[in-house]
């Protein structure tokens, strides 16, 4: 049926099977009436512009291609027990929607809005890669008694955006899984503005893969695979035109999803690496409460008290005339009670030669040094132990360096391939000072530096130098050396 005006009904109207077209675009034109109107497939067609201003429900499919639509004066309910699509060319923009299908879904084909309320009573509202915003910034906006909303997209593309602003309180954000099991991910708002509040979240395999966006990966600090630690989902949480908000955070997953593991602990990726856990956290069978949260972005849940990282983020030896420095960073740090030094010529029989008190818990960049007076010319390993309060322990990689008589080392560059910093040390004992020039690969200078080296090494900020190699020529007394060094991503 076609319908090229407006639409006004005081009794029942049941669409059975068919499809009902509004195509009028010769003015603005609604549906109206105080009767009953169930729809089957209702299509605004290109060039229409419309409006309802009476409730209407779908049994099938809403499709808006129309120049605008106006459906914020009356509540719109999907309900029936096939698929219904949400679909067209143009945003539909509810004031109510309520979703009520019987063991069905509706499937978002492109975004949608929703100013007043939303209310799964049952069914599916599956986002299918597509944003749905409510623009509601009160916590009642959405309700819910046996529906849910389906994210569920490996990119991240299914979006939950709900308006936030500065209201403190309690947002339940009703996700729910592929297998029909509620996961709400709930936003408290205790200070601050938070403006809209966008989530997505999606379940993975054993393994934790596919990875979020811009995550390369779920290892400890020494580079081991911790997904049998991790629980299978991932969450997206970004802030939208907010001001500095604080909040608790609340992740639910599945019994299948987190299978053996216990103690959880949610943990933010931050671009780089895993932060380490915030404290304060408390966690259920399925759940875990981060309290205090001020950064958002991709988050995973770890447990069996073996969070993702003790960040290792560098690890070096140099040799200083007649010893060895070995220095250490890590950017976080969970029960890291002690690191155990551990020295090998050969690096198959290491023997610990120290110890070095760790920093307990920690989210902070902390640096560590260990000095080695036993020298023996040739080339010498040496490795981390970190040793935890109940005494779990994990090895670092092997750093190794090739150990001249005193007196012969001049200079040295390190770390080297390197991603921030450079250090060049003046190794000979004596007093000159070092003049360091660098040079990008078409022979530009982009750098000079000088300095003493000789008791702390010299440090060259290479952050803001793109990816590649470089000349470095180091001049000191009557010494001039030139290095390779790559600038890693």
């Amino acid at each position: 049926h076609t319908i090229s005006g407006g639409w006004t009904n005081n009794g029942v109207f049941s669409g059975g099977t068919s499809s009902v077209v509004f195509n009028s675009s010769t003015g603005f034109d609604e549906i109206g009436g105080i009767g009953i109107n169930n729809f089957n497939d209702i299509t605004f067609a290109s060039g229409a512009q419309f409006g309802i201003v009476t409730d209407i429900a779908v049994a099938g499919n809403l499709t808006n291609d129309a120049t605008s639509l106006s459906l914020v004066n009356g509540e719109v309910t999907f309900n029936g027990s096939g698929l219904s699509v949400i679909g067209g060319a143009s945003v539909c923009s509810f004031g109510d929607l309520v979703i009520d299908k019987s063991a069905a879904t509706v499937r978002m084909d492109n975004d949608a809005n929703v100013a007043s309320t939303l209310t799964l009573t049952n069914g599916v509202l599956a986002l299918n890669a597509n944003t749905l915003a409510v623009t509601n910034a009160t916590d009642v906006a959405v309700f819910r008694t046996n529906g849910y909303v389906l994210s569920e997209d490996v990119n991240m593309n299914s979006r939950f955006n709900w308006t936030v602003n500065n209201n403190l309180a309690s947002y339940e954000f009703p996700f729910g899984s592929n297998a029909g099991d509620y996961i709400p991910f709930v936003f408290e708002l205790s200070t601050g503005d938070a403006g809209t509040v966008s989530v997505a979240t999606y379940a993975t395999g054993a393994n934790n893969l596919p990875l979020p966006p811009g995550v390369n990966h779920v290892k400890d600090q020494f580079g081991v695979d911790n997904s049998i630690n991790t629980v299978d989902r991932f969450f997206q949480i970004d802030i939208l035109g907010g001001t500095t908000p604080t909040a608790n955070i609340t992740f639910n997953m599945t019994a299948a999803e987190v299978g053996s593991i216990t103690t959880l602990l949610g943990q933010r990726w931050n671009g780089t690496f895993w932060d380490a856990p915030m404290l304060g956290q408390t966690s259920g069978a399925t759940s875990v409460t981060v309290p205090n949260v001020t950064q958002f972005s991709p988050w995973a849940v770890s447990g069996n008290s073996t969070p993702l990282p003790i960040t290792l983020v560098d690890f070096s030896a140099r040799q200083v005339v007649n010893q060895i420095i070995l220095d250490w960073s890590t950017a976080s740090e969970i029960d890291n009670d002690y690191f155990e030094i551990e020295k090998s010529y050969d690096a198959k029989k290491f023997v610990s030669i120290g110890t070095q008190k760790g920093a307990g818990d920690s989210d902070q960049l902390t640096h560590y040094r260990f000095t080695d007076r036993e020298l023996k010319e040739g080339t010498v390993y040496y490795r981390l132990k970190q040793v935890d309060f109940d005494g779990k322990s994990t090895m670092s990689h092997i750093v190794s360096l090739n150990v001249n008589p005193a007196g012969k080392i001049e200079l040295q560059v390190f770390p080297n391939p390197t991603t921030d910093f450079l250090n060049i040390s003046n190794q000979n004992g004596l007093s000159d000072n070092v003049f360091v020039t660098m040079l990008d690969g078409s022979g530009k200078v982009v750098m000079k530096g000088e300095g003493n080296g000789a008791s702390e090494p010299l440090t060259i900020d290479m952050r803001n130098l793109n990816p590649g190699t470089y000349m470095v020529q180091v001049i000191t007394g009557s010494t001039s050396r030139i290095f390779r060094v790559v600038k890693a991503e």
